[in-house]
């Protein structure tokens, strides 16, 4: 969607409360991955959003203290 558009900077990180790294909790939806847990609820509400997998990612402070 942004391939080519120099004005969009994308960062691969999740912003949490620390600078570090944090489990993702994978969606089988690319727009419901989480670093909360995916719950049967969840799915319930919006099908098609089970767990499909966990990932160890970069997680970085939005004030970008340390």
């Amino acid at each position: 969607m942004f391939d080519g558009d120099a004005g969009v900077g994308l960062v691969e990180a999740a912003l949490g409360p620390e600078r570090g790294e944090a489990v993702i909790h994978l969606s089988a939806r690319d727009d419901s991955s989480s670093l909360l847990p995916i719950t049967g609820r969840q799915n319930a509400l919006f099908p098609g959003t089970v767990e499909a997998g966990a990932a160890t990612i970069r997680c970085a402070r939005s004030d970008g203290a340390d």
